[in-house]
C-alpha cells in the first residue's frame, strides 16, 4: 500500500448547505484522510492522503465514499492535473526560472502546453513523465506520477470523454456515474 495525495473538487446544489456539518460527515464516513476546503459558495474542495494500491483505487474509494455523504454533490474536477510553470516548479522541486531554462533548452522534446498565451497550462503527468525520461533525471515519486496520470485520465474522461481508450472510459465512466450520479 502507498499514500497517494489529490483533491477533488465539487459543486454543490444548495448554496445554503451547511459545510460544518458537510465537513463533519465526510470525516466519520471514510474521510478522516482529507482535509476539506469551504471557501467558496457552492463548491467544495477536499484534500486527501489516502493508502491504496494504486492511484486510481484510492481516487475511487475516496470519491465513493464523498458520493455517501453527499449524493447531491456533482464533481467538477481532480488534482494535481492542469499546471502552470509555477505549479511544476513545486512539484519538481526547483524554481520557475529552471522550469523554462528546461523549456527553452529543450523546447523540441518538452511537452507542448494545452493552452498557449500570456499564461501557458499543460497536464502535469505529460511533464513529469518528460521529466523522469528526459537527459536530466529528474527524480519523480511514483505515488505522484501515478496520481497526476489518473487526474488526467479522469478529467479527461469527465469533460472529454471521446479523447479516452474505449476500455479506459468505460471504466471512468462506471466510476464516474458511481461518483456524480
Amino acid at each position: 500500500m502507498k499514500e497517494y495525495e489529490f483533491e477533488l473538487k465539487y459543486a454543490l446544489p444548495d448554496a445554503e448547505i451547511d459545510l460544518d456539518e458537510c465537513a463533519g460527515a465526510l470525516y466519520s464516513n471514510g474521510c478522516d484522510d482529507a482535509l476539506v476546503g469551504t471557501g467558496q459558495a457552492g463548491k467544495i474542495a477536499i484534500c486527501f492522503n489516502r493508502e491504496a494500491s494504486n492511484a486510481f483505487e484510492a481516487m475511487k474509494s475516496a470519491m465513493l465514499d464523498v458520493k455517501k455523504c453527499l449524493p447531491q454533490a456533482r464533481l467538477i474536477e481532480s488534482n494535481p492535473d492542469l499546471v502552470g510553470l509555477s505549479d511544476i516548479a513545486g512539484f519538481m522541486g526547483c524554481t520557475r526560472q529552471n522550469v523554462r531554462k528546461l523549456m527553452i533548452n529543450h523546447f523540441t522534446e518538452f511537452p507542448y502546453p494545452l493552452h498557449d498565451g500570456s499564461t501557458q497550462i499543460w497536464r502535469l503527468a505529460e511533464v513529469l513523465n518528460w521529466a523522469r525520461t528526459s537527459r536530466n533525471n529528474t527524480s519523480i515519486e511514483d505515488s505522484l506520477l501515478e496520481v497526476a496520470e489518473a487526474n488526467m485520465y479522469f478529467n479527461i474522461a469527465l469533460h472529454e470523454p471521446r479523447s479516452v481508450d474505449s476500455k479506459l472510459a468505460e471504466q471512468l465512466k462506471t466510476l464516474a456515474k458511481q461518483a456524480v450520479a
